[in-house]
């Protein structure tokens, strides 16, 4: 019997001892009056009681306030924190605002003052906006009162609501829970038109809350303008404007870029030509087209100096290389036009024959490179390079990309992001294509070799018939193949000379160039010859470095090397509460 006493006063003392220091700090008491102004500012005031632990609560609270929000666009809109005031028990206290994800906290306390033990009254006066719903035939304010994310229990909350000019709601509700929860432990009415009152019916456990929902009248609140809303997205969406921006730049330097550096050279009237332009070789009309010289150009001069009768062009090594011989009989240059010259020389400076092969590329590249210098000097007064608008875009388009990196977030943005980026490499490629333009002469030339062009990219030569073209021979041919290859007509201009050939009862299937020996050479598939050609002439590029001697860094540790592995996560979204500290 004595042992069943002793027990029973064991339990008794256990059921009503008070709670252990861990879990003695609390909110006593909640309180929130929000004051609903015209504008859509709110102006909250919270009366929170607590009891100081010493452990959980040992400076002070920590206030969080959720700012950061994403709508199902996926834009970013920030909400307002302006704290105004704060006190405890009665006295201004001290207290900083910390930005954190999702939003901020209000620190109050100082680092070397302690609370004492007990409870203590917390008064925070802050204004926030954004906070209201406008719906098609009602407004609402769907308002957290409390937060979900306090650390510890909650023994009581209330909410008071003054609505502008005296406004009735129509329909209210209170809610109280976990996030995401729909508890029904308050109760919410309007004792007087204007005048919201929610309180709980039993207490708020660690992160639960008190939530409550108000709908009235439209015309109270004055909704926010169309510049406003605008003003206000491009504030919390600054990633999209600044490549909007970054494009607008882009495009009005390539304006300025069009008028600073046009060079007046319009196209002319083209007539066509029967005959090459005055000392404009295959490669110059190839310049003068592409604005630069390439492997078609350069296999256009070997064609040509075969075709005048300078050097002969075999295919050896089964087709995968080209020789070329010198003539015996052509020992007077003088006539050549300067590029083939150079070519000449080059080719022939100290040997009779020169093969392009695999082994030979270091000296091919030298004579592709001779050329090229003579048509850089040839048409320095036709064509001019602007080689600082390709400084200048690339300066736009880097500080672009770098700027929308430290502003975007939200996958809307991106989307945005992204559009503007591609946007703005078509317009790079515009600026590009007129980084090299034409001059007043250089265009007079071009109009002369359009004429060219013309007459030999034409497959119906009857429409020539009456201004009297020259006879076709196998001669005049052979002399204008080179710059139908140039100007990328080659495959027309055989086909009509097949036609030909036949109409004089000549077999156009055994026809060989009398510049050339070997196979590969077909009037109907001239194309294939000339591209094979155009491989087998033009060197290889240089061999490029990974600019990193082998073995001085590594790919997992040590000098130079990446040592990584892992990664890294970032915390979650925001959300209302707080906690001691």
């Amino acid at each position: 019997m004595r042992a069943g006493l002793t027990a029973l006063f064991v339990l008794a003392a256990l059921l009503f001892a008070p709670p252990a220091r861990a879990d003695y700090a609390r909110i006593t008491a909640f309180k929130s009056e929000v004051v609903l102004r015209a504008d859509g500012v709110l102006d909250v005031t919270e009366t929170i009681s607590i009891i100081a632990d010493g452990a959980a609560i040992r400076r002070g609270i920590i206030r969080s306030f959720p700012t950061d929000y994403e709508d199902w666009w996926g834009f970013a809109h920030t909400v307002r924190f302006d704290v105004q005031t704060v006190t405890r028990d009665g006295q201004p206290d001290e207290w900083t605002i910390n930005a954190v994800e999702g939003g901020k906290e209000l620190q109050i306390g100082r680092e070397s003052v302690f609370l004492s033990e007990g409870p203590h009254i917390y008064v925070i006066r802050y204004l926030t906006d954004r906070q209201v719903g406008f719906f098609d035939d009602h407004d609402e304010l769907y308002w957290n009162v409390t937060g979900n994310g306090w650390q510890f229990g909650i023994e009581a909350a209330e909410a008071v609501v003054t609505l502008p000019g005296g406004a009735v709601a129509s329909n209210l509700a209170a809610y109280t829970g976990a996030q995401g929860e729909t508890g029904s432990d308050a109760t919410i009415g309007q004792p007087s038109p204007g005048r919201i009152e929610a309180r709980t019916t039993a207490p708020l456990p660690f992160e639960n809350g008190l939530t409550i929902g108000i709908s009235f009248p439209k015309g109270f609140v004055m909704p926010p303008s169309l510049l406003d809303r605008i003003g206000r997205l491009i504030g919390d969406n600054p990633g999209g404007f600044v490549a909007l921006i970054g494009l607008a730049l882009l495009w009005l330097y390539y304006l300025y870029g069009r008028w600073r550096y046009d060079t007046g050279a319009e196209p002319g009237i083209v007539v066509p030509l029967f005959d090459p332009p005055a000392d404009l070789s295959p490669s110059d009309a190839r310049v003068l087209t592409e604005l630069r010289f390439d492997d078609t150009a350069f296999a256009a001069t070997i064609l040509n100096l075969a075709a005048c009768g300078y050097l002969k062009i075999d295919r050896v090594n089964d087709d995968t290389d080209i020789r070329v011989t010198r003539t015996e009989d052509k020992t007077d240059a003088r006539g050549l036009p300067e590029p083939e010259q150079s070519a000449l020389k080059a080719l022939f400076a100290k040997r009779k024959s020169f093969t392009f092969a695999k082994d030979k590329a270091a000296a091919a590249r030298k004579i592709y490179t001779t050329v090229n210098s003579v048509l850089d000097r040839r048409h320095k007064g036709d064509i001019k390079r602007f080689d600082d608008r390709s400084l200048g875009c690339l300066l736009i388009v880097i500080a672009t990309i770098i700027a929308v990196f430290f502003f975007t977030s939200g996958w809307a943005n991106w989307l945005i992001v992204i559009a503007v980026i591609v946007a703005m490499i078509i317009v790079s490629m515009l600026i590009d294509e007129h980084q090299i333009q034409r001059m007043i002469e250089g265009q007079k030339k071009l109009d002369q070799v359009e004429g060219l062009k013309m007459y030999l990219g034409t497959a119906e030569q009857e429409r020539w018939n009456a201004l009297h073209p020259p006879e076709l021979t196998m001669e005049r041919f052979e002399r204008l193949f080179p710059y139908a290859l140039a100007l990328g007509v080659e495959q027309t201009w055989s086909e009509h000379f097949q036609r030909e050939l036949k109409l004089r009862g000549g077999n156009a299937e055994t026809y060989t160039p009398s510049f050339y020996t070997g196979s590969g050479f077909s009037l109907a598939s001239t194309s294939s010859f000339t591209s094979s050609m155009t491989r087998s002439v033009t060197p290889p590029p240089p061999v490029s470095s990974s600019g990193s001697t082998p073995g001085s860094s590594s790919y997992s540790s040590g000098s130079g090397g990446y040592s990584g592995g892992g990664g890294f996560s970032g915390g979650g979204g925001g959300g209302g509460g707080g906690r001691g500290w």
